[in-house]
């Protein structure tokens, strides 16, 4: 009986071993390309989808609030092809975002992001995630260096890293 509880064990381990999950990768394996439509890709980018921004500073009812973790952290945010992909300081995330030539932008309900626990940057990161979401417009600077996105209640100056 003992023998074969073992055996069962055993059996058990080489078969959850050889499986793997969704993160291990089969040799040869690549990642699929994301599905873009061919109509955003025939498109001229738009100055803000031409940068990676940083964010410097935010305000929230009409006072600037201070980055928790300085300079140590680094806020990012891109626009690409009807979508908005970045880190808020500890986890990534991406969000559908539409953005037009005349200073609208629009987010999606669903911000998705990955898991990672920071300490004292959880709460930050969450006020973060839905400052963004919130956001109705964007202004460039001349230069194209400062990004600045607004909502009724708050705004976001970032920093191109281009």
């Amino acid at each position: 009986m003992t023998r074969l509880l073992v055996l069962g064990a055993m059996a058990l381990t080489v078969l959850f071993m050889s499986c793997g999950g969704p993160d291990k990768k089969v040799e040869g394996q690549v990642d699929p390309a994301p599905v873009v439509a061919d109509s955003l890709r025939e498109r001229p980018l738009l100055s803000i989808e031409k940068n990676q921004w940083r964010l410097l500073t935010y305000t929230q009812n009409g006072q600037e609030q201070a980055m928790m973790g300085g300079d140590s952290v680094s806020v990012t945010i891109r626009f690409l092809y009807d979508q908005a992909t970045g880190n808020t300081g500890c986890n990534d995330f991406v969000v559908s975002c539409l953005v037009d030539s005349l200073g609208t932008v629009q987010f999606g309900d669903s911000l998705a992001h990955s898991s990672r626990i920071c300490t004292n940057l959880m709460t930050q990161e969450r006020l973060l995630q839905s400052l963004l979401v919130s956001m109705k417009s964007y202004a460039l600077s001349s230069d194209h260096r400062r990004l600045e996105l607004s909502s009724d209640a708050a705004k976001m100056l970032f920093l191109g890293m281009n």
